[in-house]
């Protein structure tokens, strides 16, 4: 039986923002547009477990998927969660709104385009109001946060903190879970748009943490893998530099 609480399903890697705050911008880096495979989300809908926390996101914005309101109706027997950039939600406004249960709003600071968003967000939950999606406004960085506070009454607040824009720790401890094994290895795999699945949805061009890929093998076999289990034991055993993604990342699964 498969159990896992968590997964971050790729739908799409497009997008129609250029963030700064994104690995992809920020390296440079040039993907092949993609979007997952219809069929291989029915094979996905068949094997995941009910309750199972499913994030419709990696590096791509998610409403941009064109099978959206389709797919979040699929999964209906798990939790559906979808973190956006926001220019979508009123245009996608009948796609989501009572067929996704949890919608989180990126809102970072030095956004140019944060007046824009802020006015689609109003628009938003003035005709959502208390509808599902459940919705998150997520604060990166140093955001005044005093016009939102409206916002309050259809939607939750949270924020993420950035270090020297540049995401780097100075002179601090990691945040690190106190049984010492990084959270999103154990309970936060990625399938790819292309249907690899990795260790965690950590930013990976080069493919070091592919476990496996669901057009080939059941997800099930592939999260019960060799390579897993032997990555699972360096990160028991503190070794977890010894697991090619996680050789040089600070991450532990805890955020800020």
């Amino acid at each position: 039986m498969l159990n896992i609480p968590y997964i971050n399903i790729e739908l799409t890697n497009k997008c129609n923002k250029t963030c700064w705050i994104c690995h992809r911008t920020r390296e440079g880096l040039q993907v092949k547009p993609q979007e997952m495979d219809y069929q291989l989300l029915v094979k996905l809908s068949k094997e995941l477990p009910e309750q199972t926390v499913i994030y419709f996101h990696y590096y791509g914005e998610p409403l941009l998927y064109p099978h959206l309101k389709q797919a979040l109706k699929m999964f209906d027997r798990q939790i559906t969660s979808i973190l956006t950039n926001g220019k979508l939600i009123v245009e996608r406004y009948d796609d989501i709104v009572d067929n996704l249960d949890t919608l989180c709003i990126s809102i970072f600071e030095d956004d140019p385009e944060q007046g824009e968003q802020f006015e689609l967000i109003r628009e938003f939950l003035q005709k959502k109001r208390h509808k599902k999606p459940h919705t998150v406004l997520k604060f990166i960085g140093e955001v005044d946060r005093t016009k939102y506070v409206p916002f309050a009454k259809y939607a939750v607040f949270t924020r993420r903190t950035l270090f020297q824009k540049r995401f780097e720790k100075v002179d601090t401890l990691p945040l690190t879970p106190e049984y010492g094994i990084c959270s999103d290895f154990l309970f936060k795999p990625l399938i790819n748009v292309n249907g690899d699945v990795s260790i965690c949805c950590c930013f990976d061009p080069k493919r070091l943490g592919v476990l496996g890929n669901i057009t080939e093998q059941s997800l099930f076999a592939i999260l019960n893998s060799d390579k897993r289990k032997e990555w699972l034991e360096y990160h028991l055993n503190g070794e977890r530099d010894k697991v090619p993604l996680c050789k040089t990342c600070q991450f532990w699964g805890i955020t800020s």
